[in-house]
């Protein structure tokens, strides 16, 4: 990757970082939401190196297929293509801002706009805001079933022996933090609403209308 596009991605990813704290920061207090909104936040919704990710699930997977439901693994799959995604068009929007020599300081709320609108790929961007509620309930749905989580557990310590500790993690990041929530109706319908609501303003040009959520983030409160 060229320099010039690194940097866009390294302010890209700090910005959307920060967005998403400030816009979940009232779930974020919450004790029973925090460990969910992390790892939506942490895990789920932000960009990060994939490339050591897909490795370890292409040498993980004969151990899930083995050890966990097909619907779970269907909740993993879509976990995993909604990272993928929004790795990809983060891409896209730090590629437009590069082409279009944006200086590589703070971004604002108006280059992200810019260079989201100038993509002009609503359908990939609700297709995302899909896979993050098919995830949601998917382990809304499956969490509470004690041999689930219990087969979950079984696989680490193969997980750790065969250097897929990340990988691992990952999953049960996402299963213990939808456990401690209990229910996640609230939670989900809440990460709908202001997703969808982020995607209309940014297409149409209407910032005023989400700024309250693009202010500067309030410190995350002490687990």
């Amino acid at each position: 990757m060229e320099s010039g596009l690194h940097e866009q991605v390294e302010r890209l990813e700090a910005w959307q970082k920060q967005r998403l704290l400030v816009t979940y920061a009232d779930l974020s207090a919450e004790p029973r939401y925090r460990r969910a909104t992390a790892f939506f936040v942490d895990e789920l919704y932000a960009p990060a190196d994939l490339s050591q990710r897909d490795q370890d699930l292409e040498r993980m997977y004969p151990f899930m297929v083995r050890m966990l439901p097909d619907k779970v693994l269907q909740v993993v799959a879509s976990a995993l293509e909604l990272q993928g995604l929004t790795l990809e068009l983060d891409l896209n929007v730090a590629r437009v801002l590069h082409e279009k020599d944006i200086d590589p300081g703070p971004m604002t709320m108006e280059e992200y706009g810019m260079a989201y609108r100038a993509l002009d790929n609503r359908a990939v961007r609700e297709h995302q805001l899909e896979l993050i509620m098919t995830v949601g309930t998917g382990l809304q749905r499956y969490v509470h079933n004690p041999m689930i989580y219990a087969s979950l557990k079984m696989a680490r310590p193969l997980a750790v022996m065969t250097g897929l500790e990340q990988l691992q993690q990952f999953l049960e990041n996402g299963f213990t933090s939808f456990r401690d929530m209990e229910e996640a109706d609230d939670f989900l319908g809440t990460i709908a609403s202001r997703e969808h609501a982020v995607l209309d303003a940014l297409m149409n040009d209407e910032l005023a209308r989400i700024e309250h959520w693009f202010r500067d983030p309030q410190p995350r409160p002490a687990a």
